[in-house]
């Protein structure tokens, strides 16, 4: 069983050209571990919070290139994941550190485990669709979304593993491609369900080269999510 838990930090960093950046942070940490059968949980969320937020208070509201160590690296997301989940410390032995996600509000992120990274992307479209009726009684299936055209904010992220520098530009035109569409007349789009959005979003960017997809996250309102693969 894993439990995640998020935390938050806001932090600057300095480029190589010296220009000054900040970001609001989101750190995703996951342990894994068996239910203990006396307290039904896997961890004490207290104690989780004891273990990581020593770590977390070292980068909030700093500016992390004054960190010892990041003296010899660049602050970079994957490098503040590999940082957090290594200064991670005072798990219960039974409790596994999985995986350490770091997010800002910008479309970039990144996955550690402890001996690999993921790259991950965060996307948004807005389009429109009405599940078929052609097919099935519409609003025995589907409810609401088979009664009338409608749209949705739609939030995508994707982990991938490999550089991706060269495809992400790719990436990004093929979502905007479903931006402000109507998703019923998209080729290769069988159903406008969330489901096959992300079917039809893996096929594209497999297409592109370059890169391993291994997880990918749609959310097309506040309560539905849909989800494919696995995080590290």
């Amino acid at each position: 069983m894993k439990v995640i838990r998020r935390f938050r930090f806001s932090a600057c960093y300095t480029s190589e050209k010296g220009k000054v950046y900040g970001h609001n942070f989101e750190v995703f940490v996951t342990v894994e571990g068996e239910v203990n059968p006396e307290t039904g949980m896997v961890i004490n969320l207290e104690h989780l919070k004891k273990a990581v937020n020593p770590v977390i208070e070292k980068l909030d509201h700093v500016c992390l290139n004054d960190l010892p160590y990041f003296k010899d690296r660049p602050p970079t997301i994957e490098n503040i994941a590999e940082f957090i989940f290594h200064g991670i410390n005072g798990l219960p032995p039974e409790v596994k550190l999985r995986s350490v996600r770091v997010e800002t509000g910008e479309e970039t992120g990144a996955i550690y485990d402890g001996e690999s990274s993921l790259k991950s992307l965060k996307f948004r479209f807005s389009a429109s669709h009405k599940l078929p009726e052609e097919r099935v009684k519409s609003r025995e299936v589907y409810g609401k979304c088979g009664e009338e055209k409608h749209g949705h904010n739609y939030l995508l992220k994707v982990a991938f593993k490999g550089d991706g520098s060269g495809i992400i530009n790719e990436m990004k035109r093929v979502v905007d491609e479903l931006d402000y569409m109507d998703l019923d007349a998209v080729n290769d789009l069988d159903f406008s369900t969330g489901e096959h959005i992300l079917v039809y979003l893996k096929k594209k960017f497999e297409a592109l080269g370059g890169v391993e997809i291994k997880w990918m996250h749609l959310e097309e309102t506040e309560n539905n999510f849909f989800e494919w693969g696995n995080l590290i």
